[in-house]
């Protein structure tokens, strides 16, 4: 009979200890008020070497404030080293190929977008209480129902639908009674200001309900035209660094705004970029080409900074390899909730790294070329099998297969896979095998007669 009862007192005790680590894991209903805020702030082109904490040369006060608060990520990539492609990832957690958005960018002709099947973290946001706000630039789809993001499950927008330099580009906000969008010009001087006042706006004028926050800066893309208060400011990167400074201007206001409404400590915070910089200004740090540029990784090399004063310890660096379908699984994973669905999800929550639990998560990331693999990035290892820029394409191992050693070699210069010749060979049939899982996955057609 004390058998009996021990066994019982241990099972007992082995249930409470699943359901408390399943309640740390994923919030009860009852709970609410302890769910962190999120915000996601994307830049649009800002080079990985732009950042003051990554090595550039502009000042960014407010930006290496939020890294020393949070966890900088040296070894972060985004999706693809163009737009739309990248941002669909931000929202799905996987890979572009898989949502039909590898190729190219949405144009502003495009009859096509986002596809609704595809799963997006607004979703199971709102089911577990989040209220949600869009604010910026879109680009994943500019007519019904790709267009505005509200048909995504965004309760407030406010924004563009594709780049200012695309043309007839407009200024979109909904109207929060009739739900009708209500349209006007853009400004290019003035769209980190607007961006950011609605940004701001929204915060203080926020519920007790906890919020997603995304907002999307046209900054530092072309053209580049700063803001009238800003022009003529940076005395080291001219007119490019005028635009990072304004952007960096912006971020410390809605740091500050944060603290005003006393919702810093509880709000989880990510900023980083779409791509590399731009091939007309911006910096890629040591690494080699900038955005539109695949394979190499000044394309898709980006900064990332996250900050979560109440549960994230400040001033770390990590190495840990990550993409930006990282980030929407990371957001969810705090919330307490998953994407919905059975689609295959390339992302990985990033909470163990940030909380100190576990140095990486990734073992390989693959880097495309449109819908084809253009390399792959294991450990320290970097393989490239094909490069291009834009339209033009270029078969890489023409001469031999390329491996760099990129904490010897960043500028991904010489080829080592004679030396590695077991490395060479493990990346090579990596890349076959994802050549394999991708080959015939049906892609939009980004050309539009």
């Amino acid at each position: 009979m004390f058998i009996l009862k021990l066994n019982s007192a241990l099972i007992s005790a082995f249930v409470i200890m699943l359901a408390g680590c399943q309640s740390a894991a994923i919030a009860g209903p009852d709970d609410i008020a302890l769910r962190p805020n999120i915000i996601v702030i994307l830049t649009d082109d800002l080079g990985y070497g732009d950042v003051g904490s990554y090595g550039g040369i502009i000042p960014t006060p407010h930006m290496d404030a939020l890294a020393a608060d949070g966890v900088r990520f040296t070894d972060a990539y985004a999706a693809s080293s163009l737009c739309s492609p990248s941002r669909a990832a931000l929202l799905t957690g996987r890979y572009p190929a898989r949502s039909g958005l590898a190729v190219d960018v949405v144009n502003s002709r495009a009859k096509y977008g986002l596809p609704h099947a595809e799963p997006i973290l607004t979703h199971p946001l709102k089911a577990r209480g989040y209220q949600t706000a869009y604010f910026g630039k879109w680009h994943l789809g500019a007519v019904a129902p790709y267009w505005p993001p509200t048909a995504y499950g965004f309760d407030t927008f406010g924004g563009l639908p594709y780049s200012h330099d695309m043309q007839g580009v407009w200024w979109g906000d909904i109207d929060p009674v009739s739900g009708e969008e209500v349209r006007s010009e853009v400004d290019d001087g003035l769209l980190t200001e607007r961006i950011t006042n609605a940004s701001i706006d929204y915060i203080r004028s926020a519920g007790n309900a906890p919020f997603f926050l995304q907002i999307a800066y046209t900054a530092p893309h072309t053209p580049f035209t700063p803001h009238p208060d800003h022009a003529g400011r940076s005395e080291q990167a001219g007119v490019y660094g005028d635009i990072v400074e304004e952007l960096d201007d912006a971020i410390g206001q809605l740091i500050a705004t944060l603290k005003d409404t006393g919702r810093y400590e509880d709000t989880l915070i990510f900023l980083t970029s779409d791509n590399g910089p731009s091939p007309y200004g911006g910096s890629a740090g040591p690494w080699r080409e900038r955005k539109g540029h695949v394979g190499w990784e000044g394309g898709y090399r980006v900064p990332l900074i996250i900050s979560y004063p109440r549960a994230i310890p400040a001033g770390r660096e990590s190495p840990a390899l990550t993409m930006g379908f990282d980030v929407p699984v990371t957001a969810l994973d705090y919330a307490g909730t998953l994407f919905e669905g059975e689609q295959t999800i390339d992302g990985k929550s990033l909470r163990d790294v940030l909380e100190g639990k576990t140095p990486g998560l990734h073992e390989s990331l693959l880097l495309f070329r449109n819908e084809e693999i253009a390399g792959v990035r294991m450990d320290k290892w970097k393989y490239v099998t094909r490069a291009f820029w834009r339209v033009y394409q270029y078969d890489m191992t023409r001469f031999g297969p390329l491996l760099f050693d990129l904490e010897a070699d960043p500028g991904e210069n010489y080829t080592v896979a004679d030396r590695h010749p077991e490395v060479t060979a493990k990346l090579r049939a990596l890349v076959e095998r994802a050549e394999a899982e991708f080959d015939g996955v049906p892609q939009l057609d980004y050309l539009v007669e």
